[in-house]
């Protein structure tokens, strides 16, 4: 489900099209299997017409709506509550990645500290598993180093058992419901604004091509920020 929906994007984010080509090569190859082995291959791929049908509908549609009314909204206050409904949506289609019940998904938001540049989670924008996250990234400090290189690089990192490989500086006495995670920068007019990240609490949950649809709900998420002015809701405070 996830490959096919980084091939359909591979557009917005320059994704390699070699994959077109790998799932031609493996369409070949089915050909050569024997009767049962069709079947089987037949109700897999129903499976997936029918989760990628699931995905379509209940996530990336009314993402699409939801920017398309908050392109067309001419007041602060309009925009504003597009705005949310659209961040809200980008998480339901991250949760849509793995099984809510082990996963959670959250936005956080650029804001200063004490004078100082700080990614934090946005209070509004967490979906998924109960815990509530507590990060706060710094550039010059801890596992803030690592996070807002990847960020600046705009590069969207995919960590699939940090037991095993963990980010460069996070701090492995902490304790921690997951096991993995993938973490995108959202991106306005070159400058990072804040990073959209899901972790689940059992390595495998995630694949590469989760990275890519990652990276373009993180795309997705710098286009609403954007289109309403770059500012997150009730972000005045800071």
């Amino acid at each position: 489900m996830s490959a096919l929906l980084l091939t359909g994007a591979g557009l917005l984010v320059g994704v390699s099209w070699a994959l077109v080509a790998v799932l031609g090569s493996a369409g070949a190859l089915l050909l050569m299997l024997d009767a049962s082995s069709k079947r089987t291959v037949t109700l897999v791929a129903a499976d997936a017409a029918t989760e990628w049908k699931v995905l379509l509908e209940d996530c990336l549609q009314p993402l699409a709506r939801c920017l398309l009314r908050l392109a067309v909204k001419t007041t602060a206050d309009g925009k504003k509550e597009e705005l949310v409904s659209a961040l809200t949506a980008i998480l339901t289609a991250a949760l849509s990645l793995t099984e809510a019940r082990r996963s959670r998904a959250t936005l956080f938001r650029r804001v200063k500290i004490d004078g100082q540049d700080c990614l934090e989670p946005h209070p509004m924008f967490t979906h998924g598993r109960g815990d509530e996250p507590v990060s706060q990234f710094f550039p010059r400090r801890g596992e803030g180093k690592e996070v807002w290189r990847a960020a600046e690089a705009d590069e969207t990192v995919f960590y699939p058992d940090i037991r095993i490989n963990p980010p460069p500086g996070m701090d492995m006495e902490r304790e921690r419901a997951y096991v993995c995670f993938i973490t995108t920068p959202i991106i306005v007019s070159g400058r990072v604004e804040g990073l959209l990240t899901i972790n689940a609490t059992r390595a495998g949950e995630f694949s590469e091509s989760d990275r890519g649809v990652m990276r373009v709900l993180g795309v997705l998420a710098g286009v609403a920020l954007a289109t309403s002015g770059g500012r997150w809701p009730e972000d005045g405070g800071h």
